[in-house]
């Protein structure tokens, strides 16, 4: 059987979208899915855009549809999923978007996040060589800044979809949502006979009882939605990453 090889990317692209993100603290951008509609010129893109706080969120979505340049081509579309988590439709110049520099030489690309004014990549290869052309690669594009490109055999068990819905679950949560939920699932809030009551956890998080039901509820939500989703594009048969 043969082994996998991870990559792991931190990339600062100087003069893409992305580089908005750094303007705006708290703010996460994680793709969901693309396709090359016409390769080599234009992809779509759809993306989820999430922070703790909604004004900041609307901001940031409000300039990236202002955006002049920047590897925007048109914001097409932005469904509000809840106060601070957007799904963003772009279409984007193909020559920007650095993910099909890795699906190009050969890599499965299992994670996307821009943040801070960075983009950060996971995915894995069975050629070692070819997750190594993949760094160099970014090299040699004008305006990436590589903050770190790493390559190693991938030793991890479990199932490694279900990694990525790990990592795309923490963050399509809001930073709040996800530091309620892990205290409650920790306290056994979530057991079959319940181990600590709501007035507990808002009392250990120093927030009201209503915030804290909020924060469960929106994020739990959240998380159906989101493997529902996964669940039923699976069933259909459908071979897009997601």
């Amino acid at each position: 059987m043969s082994r996998l090889v991870r990559l792991s990317a931190l990339i600062r692209h100087v003069g893409d979208w992305s580089m908005l993100s750094g303007d705006f603290s708290g703010v996460h951008v994680v793709g969901l899915s693309s396709f090359p509609v016409r390769p080599g010129e234009v992809s779509l893109e759809v993306v989820s855009i999430h922070g703790d706080e909604p004004k900041v969120v609307r901001e940031f979505i409000s300039r990236l549809m202002r955006l002049k340049d920047g590897n925007i081509v048109k914001v097409l579309h932005v469904n509000r999923v809840s106060r601070s988590n957007y799904e963003v439709f772009l279409l984007l110049d193909y020559s920007g978007v650095l993910k099909y520099i890795i699906l190009n030489n050969g890599g499965l690309l299992a994670y996307s996040h821009v943040h801070s004014g960075l983009k950060e990549f996971t995915a894995y290869y069975l050629n070692y060589n070819d997750a190594e052309e993949t760094c160099s690669e970014f090299r040699r594009i004008n305006g990436v800044e590589l903050v770190e490109c790493s390559v190693d055999w991938f030793r991890g068990r479990g199932p490694l979809i279900m990694s990525y819905y790990g990592g795309l679950f923490r963050h399509v949560l809001t930073d709040n949502e996800y530091r309620v939920l892990k205290l409650a699932y920790e306290m056994g809030y979530f057991n079959s006979v319940r181990q600590v009551r709501l007035s507990d956890l808002a009392s250990l998080l120093n927030l009201s009882k209503a915030t804290v039901d909020h924060h469960v509820r929106s994020g739990l939500r959240k998380i159906v939605r989101l493997y529902l989703s996964s669940i039923s594009d699976s069933r259909l048969g459908s071979t897009n990453p997601p």
